[in-house]
């Protein structure tokens, strides 16, 4: 889109069109990941993996045993912050908390489904954008094509009442995620072992999946010759397909505001069901926005010091002696 505009602009002004220089092509990439997915890196990754997801099952409370779910039963309900909230959250909450928005998004996930199942973890899978540096020499800045990862981590809780220490738990979770992710997928899919693709393989698989694509329409949107139509595209797969999860969870930003779309199949949950797990997201991940002006004096953890040469623990033992003093 970025292209058609430009070379729009240049040709309304007589300009020779000049797309500016091509960065590597998805097939390379490609090429380049099969090689790096045989590396001592990736395979490195392999105990991170599977100390991280574990053997432990992770099953979501159907209502319906045995119900089907298929595309044609999918249900989508939606739920939003303010224009306020959502401003809130992309600029003041990062600052007291440290953290960045799927940090808070995912601890109010984790709490919300955990007092549903009454589990202490949620097993989930998590996308990203695929673009990560870790071959050099790339340059994917421009570069077409869908780079996305996908990758299981299991969110465990802290068995703290208190936000602040949830969140804080859940972003070190996350901070510890090799290279947001990508080598789990090079593991399973490209790596030349039979033997590491069917250990990873063999884990349990996540029932929900959770993903945030970021801000679409930027304040500049009214110089823009193109944006995104509010038309429906119609259906991107068949309705007879089978749904990868139970529910899925995708986040945006459109307009200012945080938008959820809570996706799952009538033939397996009640609404009813899934409107009480979208209330206590909602609950939360309003209470952690609402929290942040009594937390601004304390806005610093173990995992976020500032410079020193402690170790988490050490800090976190040091902090403790303190405030008990």
């Amino acid at each position: 889109l970025e292209d058609i505009e430009r070379g729009y602009r240049e040709a309304s002004r007589g300009e020779e069109i000049d797309l500016g220089a091509k960065t590597a092509s998805f097939k390379q990439w490609a090429e380049a990941l099969k090689q790096y997915a045989q590396s001592s890196q990736v395979l490195e990754e392999i105990d991170y993996w599977l100390g991280e997801i574990g053997s432990e099952p992770s099953q979501l409370p159907v209502d319906y045993l045995n119900g089907a779910n298929t595309r044609d039963l999918a249900c989508n309900l939606v739920s939003s912050l303010s224009v306020d909230e959502t401003e809130a959250l992309l600029r003041e909450v990062p600052g007291i908390y440290k953290t960045q928005i799927n940090d808070v998004l995912l601890t109010s996930l984790l709490q919300a489904v955990s007092g549903w199942t009454g589990e202490d973890s949620l097993l989930v899978e998590l996308e990203g954008h695929g673009r990560e540096p870790v071959l050099r020499g790339f340059d994917l800045s421009r570069s077409v094509g869908w780079f996305t990862t996908r990758f299981p981590l299991r969110l465990r809780c802290t068995g703290e009442s208190d936000l602040w220490k949830a969140l804080d738990a859940v972003k070190e979770q996350l901070r510890r995620v090799p290279n947001n992710g990508i080598g789990y997928g090079l593991l399973c899919l490209l790596n030349d072992d039979e033997k590491v693709r069917e250990k990873l393989l063999s884990l349990p698989k996540p029932q929900m999946s959770f993903n945030y694509l970021g801000q679409f329409g930027g304040a500049d949107k009214e110089m823009a010759l193109f944006t995104p139509a509010s038309e429906s595209a119609g259906r991107s797969r068949s309705p007879a397909g089978a749904m990868p999860h139970l529910i899925e969870v995708n986040a945006a930003i459109f307009g200012g505001q945080l938008r959820l779309d809570w996706v799952y199949s009538a033939g397996l949950f009640r609404r009813e069901t899934i409107e009480r797990v979208m209330q206590s997201f909602n609950i939360s991940l309003r209470s952690i926005i609402n929290e942040r002006p009594a937390l601004k004096q304390k806005s610093f953890t173990a995992s976020n010091p500032p410079l020193t040469n402690l170790s988490p623990q050490q800090l976190e033992s040091l902090i403790n002696k303190i405030t008990k003093r």
